[in-house]
């Protein structure tokens, strides 16, 4: 499905690339990684690229060629679940518009923050405005940073000739993506503008709107993009799903939790799986283990490893009690999952949950190839009498040389003073 290649800003509010067509999939929940400028932003999960669009979701693969885009649907790092994508627009290419950068990211940032402290020196006049966006988005780079700065220096008083120019059909893909942009590097207070243009006509300017403010990143669009995520289109709703979860808002479970359970597409239900557990509240805990059970096993793997990541967060005590017995019980029957990557979830959320209760059902996994040392590691992190007796009784006595091996050094690290 052909898409927009709608924009990429830093966190900070950078301008680094403007339009062209090519696929846009959306992809999954977590942080983001663009080779634009090795730039990094950690709000919302994309991936532009040219040619036909494809994915790889929790090893699963579907489609794509050139711009194919990969999803792994829960790689356990900080929270549990970490998601990476790579963003790419090559310029120079039929029907690409060329990059631009602005010289120094936090330049811009700079010039709005102080146009916010004083008067609009020139009024925000459409046309103007118009005019400056065609300007920005073409391929003479000393003529697009004289451009950017006379947009910024208008202040706020250009957000709405800025959302006009995004709306209309008229516009030009590269003028949108400049224009679409712009508004991200005003931050939250472009988001009331923005947020009407989620009931667009056009899913390129609601998918646009979508990353837009996920990059943004304020928490008054949410009921925006609650809405989203109940889109007729696929990448629409994969990209507010991600933002949900960017979003960290407790609030959010209720659409999230829907999405879970009765999107049509697997992506997107792998997504709110993923999101659910960044969101990582008492509401979110039970749709997550209903999915646990799940018939499809990718969303297995993606709830169990959710519930995997709330571990250390339930025992901290930041977010409150949480649920801690519920993902325990559903973290103990998931060892018994047919799948072996939904087997070392499991054990691998035990042991960060330190669920004394698990010693037993972990010991009994250990000759499991694909999870046992995950359990044994696990064992020796729950560190309870139980646990530190089953690893002893696994170092002197098993009839793996491997077993023995690795019980013993979880043994000696849990025996050292934390």
């Amino acid at each position: 499905m052909k898409r927009l290649v709608l924009f990429s800003v830093v966190a900070a509010g950078a301008i680094l690339t403007a339009g062209a067509v090519a696929s846009a999939q959306v992809i999954d929940t977590g942080s983001t990684t663009s080779d634009f400028g090795n730039s990094t932003t950690n709000t919302g999960t994309f991936q532009f690229g040219g040619g036909t669009s494809g994915s790889t979701t929790g090893g699963s693969t579907t489609g794509g060629t050139t711009g194919a885009s990969q999803t792994t649907a829960g790689t356990s790092t900080t929270g549990g679940t970490t998601t990476r994508t790579t963003a790419r627009v090559t310029s120079g290419q039929p029907g690409v518009a060329p990059t631009w950068l602005v010289t120094d990211p936090k330049e811009l940032q700079a010039i709005i923050a102080a146009a916010k402290r004083k008067p609009p020196t020139i009024p925000a006049d459409p046309a103007v405005v118009k005019s400056l966006v065609e300007t920005a988005s073409s391929g003479d780079s000393a003529a697009q940073q004289d451009a950017v700065h006379r947009i910024a220096e208008l202040g706020e008083s250009a957000i709405v000739p800025l959302v006009r120019i995004v709306r209309e059909e008229s516009t030009p893909p590269p003028q949108r993506a400049a224009a679409a942009t712009l508004l991200v590097a005003f931050g939250s207070a472009a988001v009331p503008s923005m947020a009407p243009l989620i009931k667009s006509k056009s899913c390129d300017v609601r998918l646009m709107t979508v990353q837009a403010l996920s990059i943004i990143g304020d928490r008054s669009s949410l009921a925006a993009i609650e809405i989203a995520a109940a889109d007729s289109d696929e990448n629409v709703r994969l990209a507010a799903v991600g933002t949900l979860g960017g979003l960290g808002l407790s609030s959010a479970v209720p659409a999230l939790s829907k999405s879970l359970a009765k999107d049509k597409s697997l992506d997107v239900r792998l997504a709110a799986a993923d999101a659910l557990g960044q969101v990582a509240c008492r509401s979110a805990v039970e749709p997550l283990v209903e999915a646990v059970t799940d018939h499809e096993v990718l969303v297995r793997r993606a709830a169990t490893r959710a519930l995997a990541g709330m571990g250390e967060l339930l025992l901290s005590g930041t977010r409150g009690e949480i649920g801690k017995s519920k993902v325990g019980d559903a973290l103990r029957a998931a060892l018994d999952d047919a799948d072996a990557q939904v087997r070392t979830a499991a054990a691998e959320g035990l042991g960060a949950l330190k669920d004394e209760r698990a010693a037993a059902r972990l010991a009994a996994i250990v000759d499991d190839p694909e999870a046992g040392p995950t359990a044994i590691w696990s064992l020796g992190r729950i560190r309870s009498e139980e646990s530190l007796a089953a690893l002893q009784r696994l170092a002197q006595s098993s009839a793996s040389e491997t077993v023995r091996r690795a019980a013993a050094a979880a043994l000696a690290t849990a025996q050292r003073k934390p």
